[in-house]
């Protein structure tokens, strides 16, 4: 459990040990006997502090481009796509050993990591693709690189038992032993084989424990048995969809420290009573949805966190089992450290974003709570013991809310005859006909927008949706969509109604006795989440587009025919291209005014084809990457997302291509009608004559 104790005087000091000239872009830090040698991205040089004589000195030469580095032999060994550099203490100089340290006859992609192991250094190389590495080793006596394996698909991580080099591939743990090429050792769990699996290694016992990156439980494999076992972490620990749950692995006193990334907590294993421990980490100040710390290490008998985008340094002791945050002299918004290390009972960590070197004495504050404090701790102690005896029945009943929440439409019926008063009433005049845009800061505003004071039912927070807020009202309002509404939030509610109508009266009488509920982000999205910016644009596009496939029909509303709206919107023109890719044929449908508009400007046109040939160019002009949104973010994601994968003019053809058929139809019903209205007008003509005729 956290706390929110702050560091007294005489607890513990941080000092800067040597401030570089700007903030490191990378850094790597290396124990060799009573020296810490830092490597800083990009400089061109090494900083060695040697702890015993008090002394900082520099080496220069070092390559700009290094990828890994490991200690061999009581020197630091660098390793870049330039070649394999040795960094010797006793001259305090950088000399390249080996210029071309990659043997091997695939495409090579640049180097991975690096390990010592039995008097070798195993390289590892990204080759052929993303997807494939090779193993290489370089002899430290003779001086000599050879191929140390084949191509391998799917590397998760590496580390050194035993004397011997263990490699976790996607679906492979690989051994090697006194020089030899890899040999496969056991399977990986069918439910682990996912790409970067895992992040890094420590071992205890002879026995390796992994840090899941993509997986979401710890792998352990006996290195004696030559066999492996899961360890569930626990229910709320790992962070479903992101890269990486947890960054780094340690391990002291028979226990492995995981110091999350993107999960939820810090976690504890017992490997002699096999029991895992979640531990808060609030304390620190984490920032929603960013990486929290990048590296671990133990010293004195307790663990220490690097922040990455944490605003502290997290200090835990497993005495008390407890933790908390420590307040650094250096920070900066987004990643701070990106490496950590022990020597002599003080912990030193590297920059990444900032500039300094930091030297950290041993911290004992927090394990001394005064009386209120201890309070405090006993009634948290007591609320998580609660909430865990009731956590297995409330899971089932939340996610069923929230996945019904997130399915749901709100009823045809609502919006046509209900919405329009309601929202006048709240909002505005009767004979304002202002834009959905328009609405929402009156209909969603805090404190006294609909659905503000209900907790909704997906985040269990105050504000929920329209359709939620509605379903409170009558649950009628709210059922399972039926139908994906793609629209324009610059649309009037007269035009949103009138083509709703237009549509249900074409429809005729309903097939089935459900009635139609519409998926309308307006209603649907929980709009409290989105004004605050805690949903992000892929957040939205995920739903919608699970949403459009688990619905399976969807409805286009244009306000109307000759210069569409809807075609300049960023979020429309995609919706109609996913629901081309989702092989999903739409209906598009338009607002009373919008024929009678067609109608006058065909009228006041001498020859008709040019407004067809107009509404012809307007589709033709469809280009996404000049669409906006009505959010900068938004507009910039579907840019990117688009950018990324087939382009924009795969896009804008695919959309020309459904809505051309639809406005064709436009044209037609309005000839068809034209025609309609002349016949009617001859027999009309014809009946006066035959009467005129018969008149004596």
């Amino acid at each position: 459990m956290g706390s929110g104790a702050s560091l007294a005087a005489g607890d513990g000091e941080i000092n800067k040990l040597y401030t570089h000239d700007q903030p490191a872009n990378s850094s790597r830090l290396c124990v060799v006997q009573s020296r810490i040698w830092m490597l800083i991205d990009d400089t061109g040089k090494a900083v060695m502090h040697d702890l015993a004589a008090r002394k900082m000195s520099f080496v220069n030469g070092v390559m700009t481009d290094w990828s890994c580095c490991c200690v061999a032999d009581d020197k630091v060994y660098i390793l870049g796509n330039a070649g394999l550099q040795v960094l010797d203490p006793a001259t305090g100089k950088a000399q390249t050993v080996h210029n071309n340290p990659y043997p091997g006859n695939y495409e090579f992609m640049g180097f991975l990591d690096m390990i010592f192991v039995d008097r070798g250094l195993y390289m590892l190389a990204k080759v052929h693709d993303e997807r494939h590495v090779q193993l290489c080793r370089y002899d430290v006596d003779l001086g000599k690189v050879e191929e140390a394996s084949k191509a391998i698909r799917g590397y998760s991580c590496m580390c050194a038992a035993a004397d011997k080099l263990f490699l976790f591939s996607m679906d492979t743990v690989y051994v090697s032993v006194k020089g030899k090429d890899l040999a496969k050792l056991v399977d990986i769990p069918g439910e682990l084989r996912t790409p970067r699996a895992f992040v890094s290694t420590c071992v205890v016992d002879g026995v390796i424990y992994t840090a899941p990156a993509t997986a979401s439980t710890m792998l352990s494999c006996d290195t004696t048995k030559g066999t492996v076992s899961t360890i569930i972490l626990g229910d709320g620990v790992h962070h479903g969809g992101r890269s990486a749950n947890f960054s780094s692995i340690c391990a002291a006193d028979g226990k492995v420290y995981l110091a999350p990334a993107y999960a939820a907590r810090m976690v504890v294993y017992d490997t002699k009573k096999r029991t895992v421990c979640a531990v808060d980490v609030s304390s620190a100040g984490i920032e929603t949805g960013k990486p929290k710390f990048s590296a671990i290490c133990a010293a004195g008998g307790k663990v220490f966190l690097a922040p990455d985008h944490a605003e502290k340094m997290f200090v835990y002791d497993p005495a008390v089992q407890a933790g908390m945050g420590v307040e650094l002299p250096e920070s900066c918004s987004g990643r701070k450290y990106g490496d950590i290390c022990s020597l002599g009972g003080k912990v030193y960590l590297a920059p990444h974003g900032t500039r300094s070197v930091l030297e950290c004495t041993d911290h004992q504050a927090f394990s001394k709570s005064s009386s209120a404090k201890a309070i405090l701790a006993e009634y948290e102690a007591e609320k998580a013991k609660l909430e865990e005896l009731w956590a297995e029945r409330i899971r089932p009943a939340r996610e069923a809310l929230k996945k019904e929440s997130e399915g749901a439409g709100i009823s045809l019926h609502f919006v046509i005859d209900k919405f329009p008063e309601l929202s006048k009433v709240k909002a505005f005049p009767a004979d304002d006909p202002k834009t959905f845009r328009n609405l929402k800061p009156s209909l969603f505003a805090e404190g006294s927008g609909y659905g503000s004071d209900l907790l909704c039912p997906r985040d269990h927070q105050k504000g929920c949706s329209l359709v939620d807020a509605m379903y409170e009202v009558d649950e009628a309002n709210r059922g399972q969509a039926t139908h994906f509404v793609s629209w324009c939030w610059g649309y009037t509610v007269e035009q949103v109604c009138s083509s709703l109508k237009s549509w249900r009266a074409a429809a005729g009488k309903p097939k089935t006795k459900s009635p139609p509920y519409l998926w309308m982000c307006f209603f649907c999205n929980n709009q409290y989440r989105i004004k605050k910016g805690q949903t992000k644009p892929e957040e939205l596009k995920e739903a919608f587009e699970s949403n459009l496939m688990s619905i399976g029909k969807m409805l286009i509303i244009l306000d109307n025919c000759v210069t569409p709206k809807y075609t300049q919107r960023m979020w429309c023109v995609f919706e109609t291209f996913v629901s081309v890719q989702q092989k999903i044929q739409p209906e598009v449908i338009l607002p009373e005014s919008a024929t009678e508009s067609l109608a006058e400007v065909m009228q006041k046109e001498s020859n008709p084809m040019k407004v067809m040939q107009r509404m012809k160019k307007y589709l033709n002009d469809i280009k996404v990457e000049n669409a906006t949104a009505g959010e900068k973010a938004d507009e910039h994601a579907i840019k990117k997302l688009i950018e990324g994968s087939i382009g924009y003019q795969e896009v804008n053809a695919t959309v020309r291509k459904r809505l051309l058929p639809h406005m064709s139809k436009v044209i037609t019903k309005y000839f068809e009608a034209f025609m309609q209205a002349d016949d009617d007008d001859e027999d009309a003509g014809l009946e006066a004559s035959e009467v005129d005729d018969a008149s004596p």
